[in-house]
């Protein structure tokens, strides 16, 4: 290969790469824009007109990267999923042992710390995978699968009275509790406000964390009597 084509072929190598960081990074400032947004209100009072807005972006450029809203916020989801997934992994790979009661208070303390990926969670099967294209909901089952799978290896080594290959189920079924806990926990302003008002229907008002605690314990726990039993 002569110079002439060694430095052409470097020049195109160099503006590939340059062009690809470029995306990326308005890739993850166009995530970042709607992300912001969706801190302050409700997700079905974000357009992506007002998306492109908030990153300095054409409406058109923002078709580019995400043709549909929810296609954009299940790749906030996704980020914030994954990255929820390897900070409690890694606070799972520090424990020695645990019990289910340790194990409930936990895990449900780990998820309400992170209110903006609740209320995505709560949005993810109904909404977000319902309108985006078939390689982004790929995208984060792969995702999620291979994460609860270490999650599971992890609950399946902290948890004695787990049978092997159970790990992933629990992690499943705690996912399914926490989506019913955060809906029953987390009504609409409207609804909040009529329970407010009316003394008798004062058990509707429920904490997340302390409910969604009970729920993962009472699973934990018939995990634990059906494994004995059987």
């Amino acid at each position: 290969m002569t110079g002439g084509h060694l430095l052409s072929d470097r020049w195109s190598f160099m503006k590939r790469a340059r062009n690809d960081t470029q995306k990326e990074n308005r890739r993850e400032a166009i995530m970042d824009a709607a992300l912001e947004l969706f801190t302050a209100e409700d997700y079905s009072d974000i357009s992506m007109n007002r998306v492109a807005k908030a990153a300095h972006l054409a409406k058109g450029t923002l078709y580019l990267y995400f043709k549909t809203k929810e296609e954009l916020f299940l790749a906030i989801y996704t980020d914030l999923f994954s990255e929820f997934f390897d900070d409690l992994n890694s606070e799972l790979d520090r424990l020695d042992t645990s019990n289910a009661q340790e194990m409930a208070g936990f895990t449900a303390g780990f998820m309400v710390d992170r209110p903006l990926l609740l209320r995505l969670m709560t949005l993810s099967h109904t909404v977000l995978e319902n309108n985006s294209k078939a390689e982004a909901i790929i995208e984060f089952k792969k995702m999620t699968l291979s994460n609860v799978a270490r999650t599971g290896a992890n609950l399946e080594r902290l948890l004695p009275f787990l049978n092997p290959g159970q790990g992933g189920a629990t992690v499943m079924a705690i996912n399914a509790l926490i989506l019913g806990a955060q809906q029953l926990t987390d009504p609409s302003p409207h609804v909040k406000e009529i329970v407010s008002t009316r003394p008798d229907l004062r058990p509707f008002e429920l904490e997340t964390k302390p409910f969604l605690a009970h729920l993962i314990l009472m699973h934990l726990e018939g995990m634990k009597s059906a494994n004995k039993e059987s």
